[in-house]
């Protein structure tokens, strides 16, 4: 029988020898971003949306408001009417948001109006309720008002063809209003990343499980879960690989099959039990860095296959966390189709 084939011989280290250099945190970032790039477009309900990236401009089909509409509860006027104020008009007709004048509005004349009802034809200003003395049909206004008073004109938010969302930027509850305000059902949004996450060790107890002699409980699968959920991605958890170069090797070839992104914790520094590297390596992945200058966090692996990213982080909770923030987040926010990192 034969038994299983030792890792691979390691070159020694050196300061700057290919994949074994040290790299700085801002070399590492630009060799991990420049080869991602964004995940396949889909079209999805606007609630489905929210924390998506758009894919697409969105360009309101409509001018919002479509008519000057009234800023207050009031009476609607002439302003050339009340420049000799104080004046009586009589009140003709009544607008209710949700309804349209019956008529024109003419010299000498007011209409009682709501908020956010539009203004008759004639009228060019609103004079608030508390500015006014009604009496049987009737107003006496006291004070001249300016043509535009109390009044939002056609097209005060958005004006028809303009762009009000641009492609690339993150949908929140803000954009979910606009785009049910300008009637969009659905949205093309890039697909989020799917994150297949992987704890290695021998030592780790994983949830649920009484820890047995030796052994603590696993931390990183779920911080490292709920980070991806953090960055907008979808994570899969891979559950727990002893320290043996098959296990862990099978592992990542699931996860490569499963996921668009695969991220390991431990087993990516230089000691005896440290097989990721070499795990990733027998499972076809191309490594391009390995240290990067920073504490905490020095050990990192990066490689892809295929095209699909994986990270080796290390296995101390606090690093990987780290590491995760500065180089795992601006990788899932390229896959996401996001502008900004």
């Amino acid at each position: 029988m034969r038994g299983t084939p030792p890792p691979t011989p390691r070159p020694a280290y050196s300061r700057c020898s290919t994949v074994f250099c040290v790299l700085t945190v801002e070399e590492a970032l630009a060799a991990i971003v420049s080869r991602v790039g964004p995940l396949a477009v889909e079209r999805v309900d606007v609630m489905s949306a929210l924390g998506r990236v758009l894919a697409e401009s969105v360009v309101s089909p409509s001018t919002i408001p479509p008519w000057p509409n009234s800023s207050m509860d009031g009476y609607a006027v002439r302003s050339h009417d009340t420049g000799r104020a104080p004046v009586e008009l009589a009140v003709v007709g009544r607008i209710i948001a949700g309804s349209m004048p019956s008529r024109p509005l003419h010299a000498g004349e007011a209409m009682r109006i709501f908020t956010g009802a539009p203004l008759p034809e004639g009228a060019d200003a609103v004079v608030p309720q508390e500015d006014v003395a009604a009496d049987n049909g009737r107003i006496t206004i006291a004070a001249s008002v300016s043509s535009g008073a109390y009044v939002r004109p056609a097209g005060e938010d958005v004006r028809a063809g303009d762009v009000v969302v641009q492609p690339g930027g993150s949908i929140g509850a803000a954009e979910v209003g606009l785009l049910a305000t300008l009637g969009y059902s659905q949205v093309r949004v890039f697909r989020r990343p799917r994150v297949g996450i992987l704890s290695t060790g021998n030592e780790l107890a994983d949830l649920g499980t009484e820890p047995g002699p030796g052994q603590i409980p696993n931390t990183n699968t779920y911080s490292l879960m709920a980070q991806v959920i953090e960055a907008g991605a979808e994570p899969i958890n891979l559950g727990v690989a002893p320290d043996q170069l098959d296990a862990i090797t099978e592992r990542i070839r699931w996860g490569f099959d499963a996921a668009d992104v695969l991220v390991t914790s431990a087993g990516v520094s230089v000691g005896e039990l440290d097989l990721v590297r070499d795990a990733l390596e027998r499972a076809g992945a191309e490594l391009h860095l390995w240290k990067v200058s920073m504490r905490p966090g020095k050990p990192i692996t990066f490689g892809t296959r295929g095209g699909r990213p994986v990270f080796g982080l290390p296995g101390n909770p606090v690093s990987a966390m780290v590491t995760f923030e500065l180089f795992v987040r601006p990788a899932l926010r390229r896959m996401a189709g996001a502008r900004s990192l």
